[in-house]
């Protein structure tokens, strides 16, 4: 055991360890010190993040990674393995598509993921355009989706595949959504002129407990009889389009699964 505030004692709890697999969030707070630490033992990094600025920062640390000697993977759960792989095909299918949206119908999240929710709402939603990130209001578009079971809303949410598939694809204008209700759109929509007061750090703090005491994210039964399903489409500047579908496991259960695949294949050099 080792705390991440302490860069040499981290690097130290590493010695001798071959990968390490982050699946402590937010994100935002623990990635950075983790990476510092791996790159000061030399061990593989991997994480489960989401969070698109996470993603951010640790490409931008490339050049150092790459003289460290390191293999770092951000995203190896639920987001982003599925729908990038999704926008991947898509994207072989129609090299000239200049447009990309992908959605989701997830999940009731966990405390963590609830905590990440909460850091990022004021910041408000995100999308990619002409090959750069650009702040948009929360729930910014609603659009149906097809998903395999039925048609459903989605609202647009700022997901890790705005950082990761434009690299993927190359793909320069991506938007990324999640199933919603109504309610939850209108909710959304309705607290964007008072999402400043959720940057105060009291009111932050005292929501985050209640999120600890209150939200208890799927069980165990919910988690081997939910399904995951993602849609993705990409657009050429013709009109011409192809669309894509998949369902995977519940999401926890799909991250568990694939964090743990990626991480052993890291440690048997399979990831360059």
């Amino acid at each position: 055991m080792f705390a991440l505030d302490d860069p040499a004692a981290a690097a130290r709890g590493l010695e001798g360890v071959g990968v390490l697999l982050l699946a402590a969030g937010p994100f935002s707070l623990t990635s950075a010190p983790a990476l510092d630490a791996c790159l000061r033992a030399g061990a593989g990094y991997v994480d489960i993040t989401g969070e698109v600025e996470v993603f951010e920062s640790i490409f931008s640390r490339d050049e150092e990674i790459r003289a460290a000697g390191i293999p770092a993977l951000p995203g190896a759960g639920f987001d982003v393995v599925p729908s990038d792989c999704l926008a991947a095909m898509l994207a072989s299918r129609m090299p000239e598509a200049v447009r990309l949206f992908l959605a989701f119908r997830g999940f009731r999240p966990s405390p963590g993921t609830a905590k990440t929710m909460l850091e990022s709402f004021p910041r408000g939603g995100l999308v990619r355009r002409d090959g750069r990130l650009v702040r948009v209001p929360a729930a910014w578009r609603v659009r149906e989706i097809p998903f395999l079971d039925r048609p459903r809303l989605a609202m647009t949410v700022p997901w890790g595949d705005l950082a990761t598939a434009w690299r993927s694809t190359g793909i320069p204008n991506i938007e990324t959504y999640a199933a919603a209700s109504p309610r939850a759109i209108r909710t959304a929509r309705w607290l964007r002129p008072v999402t400043p007061i959720l940057r105060w750090e009291a009111l932050s703090r005292f929501l985050s407990r209640r999120i600890a005491a209150r939200v208890r994210g799927p069980s165990a039964q919910d988690r081997e009889r939910e399904r995951s399903q993602l849609w993705g489409r990409v657009e050429a500047t013709d009109g011409r389009f192809a669309e894509g579908r998949l369902e995977t496991l519940e999401g926890y259960a799909f991250t568990a699964a694939s964090a743990v695949v990626c991480a052993r294949r890291m440690l048997a050099g399979d990831l360059r």
